[in-house]
């Protein structure tokens, strides 16, 4: 099957499916590296922390 069929298939279902598609095509596309997974991971519990500790003075949007 090529593109061309591919695409004519999923052009003719109800748009929830095209959508649901899209997302497990999107998916197998994202192979997210886990050495910059663990970083963010350490950034994010950082700045937890410092809001915890009052470290941080977080302003209103």
């Amino acid at each position: 099957m090529n593109t061309k069929q591919i695409l004519s298939i999923i052009s003719n279902l109800p748009f929830n499916q095209q959508v649901e598609n899209v997302d497990q095509i999107l998916q197998t596309l994202h192979q997210p590296d886990p050495d910059v997974e663990q970083v963010w991971m350490d950034e994010v519990e950082r700045r937890a922390m410092e809001v915890d500790s009052g470290g941080s003075q977080n302003d209103s949007w």
